[in-house]
């Protein structure tokens, strides 16, 4: 089961070939990154404008308990 992002840009927009992001935590702050590649022809500002919508669904709706178990499982397993 794929993230939501390389889902949304990779499979189901064909808009990158690859995309994903990560975290790092440090014992007071942290610090999130996403990256995407482009197909050749997809544009910065569509692949952009999708994340961003990404985040403000995540920020209004939050996740969902799979999402949450699978980053959950994820940290523990150090993936």
């Amino acid at each position: 089961d794929s993230a939501r992002l390389p889902k949304k840009l990779n499979d189901e927009l064909k808009l990158t070939v690859g995309a994903g992001g990560g975290h790092q935590n440090f014992r007071y702050v942290g610090a999130m990154f996403m990256t995407a590649v482009p197909t050749s022809k997809a544009k910065k500002e569509e692949i952009s404008k999708v994340i961003e919508d990404e985040l403000a669904n995540v920020r209004s709706k939050g996740v969902t308990a799979k999402e949450l178990e699978k980053a959950r499982n994820g940290q523990i397993m150090g993936t």
